[in-house]
């Protein structure tokens, strides 16, 4: 959109050379100190009534800067003036009242060179060409630096209009022709004058009367429409094209400060006023986010040092990224002390501190380094590859509640396939001072030089108060990674002491919550490992191999960290892996009856909220849970009672732990009051599961 400027065809001009500013930036006077004590000249472009030429703008204006100050009708219309250390922005008017004529000047400072057209040929028809006046800025200072923004302190007046500040940056020539005569009949401008570098062209609101290009690096335009009476500091972002990066190359700038609604003739109002002071450009030397290792900083304007828990950071493990597109940011890590620091550099200018540079430090603490000797078991598809192995580990603390884990020179098959490194693995510590090691996983391993490839997880590892350590270690090996994943998994188990597993050979059968009258399966052959770790203070896993039932794999069930006393296990177990790859909350009860010397143990096991019994026993006769003869009886569950008939003698009723719950002694038949649950029932030589509700 054209921008108009009221001065008639008896403009009064004074033309002398010109002579264009080349200045490098900081342009010197950006605080508007340094006064010419006269003005310099603005192109005069209108051919209506002479040749056109340069003109001698009336009053003075800051060094380094041009305004729009213009004489008309033997009037000097002053648009720029000083006011105490600041530059006065404000549009002037043109009243002559014998004549009907009524004009706006647009006020407005720049770095480059104000051009003006009018057109007309006196004062009588000076209201008719008023809208159709034209004008703005061209060329600049030679330039070749990226600020980031420009810093501005400003107050304006008259909030019925809007002023703007104009900033831009480019690169090459940009060549436009603009008016030099309009046709008031034909409505129809010629322009006939070439300019290098007009305003509205650089910024792409111009197209056409466009004969060579230039590059346009980064711009704003910035409005001003409230009225402000107190000083306002404004820090306002240049935005740079896509593709600019380090290396592009700039070679111009200018910088518009208008009173005016710059890009809007008809917006144009009297005595509105833009006051300037104390404007830089602003190159940023600061962050706009840092993460070190898996921690990201909440950072903190004006705020450098922090304080951060947990492992320090590898140089590769940093990433700043800075506010400035333009800056560099350097990582140092200082491991004797402990610290992190980013230094953050931009091209040479100043940031809106007043600094060049800034320096980030992160301050760690060192972590508590601990070695512990013990026993590695390591175990592959149901044999022994290391039974009871010495071995240490080290484990090093850091005050995030997270620790690392190593094992290091770990053998397998004979030879020294590496370290198993666990970095970032949680640690949880109870009332009792026991350690409980969770969520620790490298996701592809590389062992034995880069041969081996393996998933490995630790996870539900403890060390106890008093250094009793269970360390289970899962290491998936991956044969045909990358493309398959499918793991080989070898059990690795580092303990305070040796392994001591005792195996027994029995049945199982899977119930869905409490329905014992009808099993999912029963009488299924499977083994009942029990394995205590330590010394003295023992933990114990039991573990059950290929249970299946309601469509669910189980797999092999190791359910750790259970008490026994007098070979009665308890205890949960919040995180058994199944053989389906989810995982099960397990409580265990049971063990070895004292009278009977058979094995009963319950895994109460829940999957997806869903309650499975899965009972072990190696008693060969309970086969079954349903109605049986046993020595010539007939025994079942009833309603709060077991029932015997066709038994004479002495009738013991057991719980599934071996526990006494009722004993009668019976005389063809009786009814035997007990609470619900499953029970066994024992007459002469056999036994019966069976069901009271």
């Amino acid at each position: 959109m054209k921008k108009s400027f009221l001065l008639s065809g008896a403009l009064l001009l004074s033309i002398s050379a010109f002579t264009a500013n080349a200045q490098q930036i900081p342009v010197s006077n950006l605080d508007f100190t340094s006064w010419k004590g006269t003005c310099g000249t603005s192109t005069w472009t209108s051919t209506m009534y002479s040749k056109g030429g340069d003109f001698t703008r009336p009053g003075d204006e800051p060094s380094e800067w041009n305004g729009s100050s213009v004489t008309s009708f033997g009037q000097k219309m002053v648009t720029v003036s000083k006011d105490g250390t600041s530059v006065k922005i404000e549009n002037a008017e043109i009243n002559l009242s014998f004549f009907g004529v009524h004009q706006v000047i647009p006020g407005y400072l720049t770095l480059g060179t104000p051009w003006v057209f009018v057109g007309g040929t006196g004062i009588m028809n000076a209201n008719s060409y008023a809208p159709y006046g034209d004008g703005g800025s061209y060329g600049g200072l030679s330039f070749n630096h990226k600020p980031d923004a420009i810093k501005v302190k400003y107050k304006k007046t008259n909030s019925e209009e809007t002023s703007h500040i104009i900033a831009y940056l480019w690169s090459g020539e940009f060549v436009s022709k603009v008016p030099t005569s309009y046709d008031i009949d034909g409505n129809k401008y010629t322009y006939g004058r070439e300019l290098s570098n007009v305003d509205r062209v650089v910024l792409g609101r111009q197209t056409d009367n466009v004969t060579k290009k230039g590059t346009l690096i980064a711009s704003v335009d910035y409005s001003i429409a409230a009225e402000t009476t107190d000083w306002k500091d404004e820090v306002i972002e240049l935005k740079y094209q896509d593709g600019i990066d380090k290396t592009t190359k700039v070679e111009n700038v200018n910088i518009v400060f208008s009173s005016s609604d710059y890009w809007t003739r008809a917006n144009l109002k009297g005595k509105t006023s833009l006051t300037i002071d104390n404007t830089s450009f602003v190159y940023y030397s600061t962050l706009t986010s840092l993460k070190a290792g898996s921690k990201t900083i909440a950072l903190k304007d004006g705020v450098y040092n922090y304080t951060v828990a947990g492992k320090m950071p590898t140089k590769e493990e940093v990433v700043a990224t800075c506010k400035s597109q333009f800056a560099d940011a350097t990582v140092a890590v200082d491991d004797a002390n402990h610290k992190v620091t980013v230094t953050v550099t931009n091209q040479g200018g100043k940031d809106v501190d007043g600094a060049t540079q800034h320096v980030y430090t992160l301050q760690y603490t060192a972590p508590v380094v601990k070695q512990y000797a013990g026993i590695l078991n390591v175990e592959m598809e149901g044999e022994d590859v290391i039974a009871n192995a010495t071995q240490e580990v080290t484990i090093s603390y850091y005050n995030d509640n997270t620790c690392d884990f190593s094992l290091p020179r770990f053998m397998f098959a004979g030879n020294n396939i590496g370290n198993i490194e666990i970095p970032n693995v949680k640690v949880s510590e109870d009332a009792a001072g026991t350690k409980t090691f969770t969520d620790g996983e490298v996701e592809a391993m590389e062992l034995a030089g880069g041969g081996i490839v393996a998933h490995v997880v630790l996870n539900g590892g403890t060390i106890t108060a008093a250094g009793v350590i269970n360390m289970p270690i899962t290491v998936g090996w991956m044969p045909g990674y990358p493309d398959d994943k499918e793991e080989k998994p070898i059990n690795v188990l580092f303990s305070s002491d040796k392994k001591v597993e005792v195996t027994e050979a029995g049945y199982y059968y899977v119930v869905k919550g409490d329905d014992y009258q009808h099993p999912l399966v029963e009488h299924q052959t499977t083994v009942l490992k029990s394995a205590k770790y330590g010394e003295g203070e023992f933990t114990y896993t039991l573990s059950l191999d290929g249970v299946n039932a309601g469509g669910i794999n189980f797999g092999d069930m190791a359910v750790a960290g259970l008490d026994n006393t007098d070979e009665q296990y308890s205890g949960t177990d919040a995180s058994v892996a199944l053989g389906n790859g989810k995982t099960a909350s397990v409580t265990v009860d049971g063990g070895k009856n004292a009278t009977t010397g058979k094995y009963e143990v319950k895994f109460a096991t829940t999957v997806d909220g869903q309650l499975y019994n899965i009972v072990f026993t190696t008693d060969d006769s309970s086969s079954s849970v349903s109605d049986v003869e046993a020595s010539g009886a007939a025994v079942r569950g009833a309603e709060g009672s077991i029932v015997v008939e066709g038994f004479a003698g002495r009738v013991n009723v057991y719980t599934v732990d071996g526990r006494l719950a009722a004993s009668a002694q019976i005389d063809g038949e009786a009814t035997i009051t007990v609470a619900a649950g499953l029970y066994v029932v024992r007459a002469g030589e056999k036994a019966v599961k069976v069901v009271v509700k």
